[in-house]
């Protein structure tokens, strides 16, 4: 089930990270080599660690939420950079989930590469697409969602542990379906509380 997940947090990262600059060849760029470096480091016949990958959207989300317009030495845009070249990682992350549910390849990179054109050519072409405050809001749901996703196992592990000891000896609990409520209902609530923070500062 974590693979159907990371599917769908994949999807909605390419979608928001390939939004962030609009308009600028530069973000093409990085986006294509994210996905390229990350297509030749996972394989063609692998998909990585959930956790990991969700682990990994969290902190790209982040850091394009910590400093947007951060200036460094060389880069005055670097933390946004990074987020794109993250961005492009996901993308064969996405890939990677499409082709282990039997989409082929090809058409799983097709597929990937539509979405994320389609939301950057949009956020380019129409400036009522993806404005700056959307944008915002899309990344602190898509860091959520990350952040979820890497810690779900962790909290099922413990819901199920704790069931097996409240449980009979020869019952064999089945926990999956209410962890998966609980867990989803927390992030519900911990991402409705970081909205109302985030509109408010």
């Amino acid at each position: 089930m974590l693979i159907n997940v990371l599917g769908i947090v994949c999807g909605l990262a390419v979608v928001v990270f390939a939004a962030l600059e609009p308009g600028r060849p530069r973000a093409v760029a990085l986006f294509a080599a994210g996905l390229i470096a990350a297509s030749v480091a996972i394989g063609p016949a692998r998909v990585p660690d959930p956790v990991w990958a969700g682990a990994f959207i969290a902190l790209a989300s982040g850091l394009a939420l910590w400093k947007p317009r951060g200036k460094t030495a060389s880069d005055p845009l670097f933390p946004i950079s990074v987020t794109l070249a993250c961005g492009g990682a996901m993308a064969a992350v996405w890939v990677a989930v499409l082709a282990a549910q039997g989409l082929p390849r090809p058409l799983g990179y097709v597929l990937v590469g539509t979405c994320a054109g389609v939301s950057y050519a949009l956020a380019a072409r129409r400036p009522g697409f993806a404005p700056a405050s959307l944008r915002e809001e899309a990344l602190v749901l898509v860091g959520t969602l990350g952040a979820v996703l890497a810690a779900a196992p962790a909290i099922v592990a413990g819901w199920d542990s704790a069931a097996a000891l409240r449980g009979a000896p020869l019952a064999q609990p089945d926990v999956s379906t209410e962890a998966w409520a609980f867990v989803l209902a927390a992030a519900a609530v911990v991402l409705g509380v970081i909205h109302a923070l985030w509109r408010r500062r």
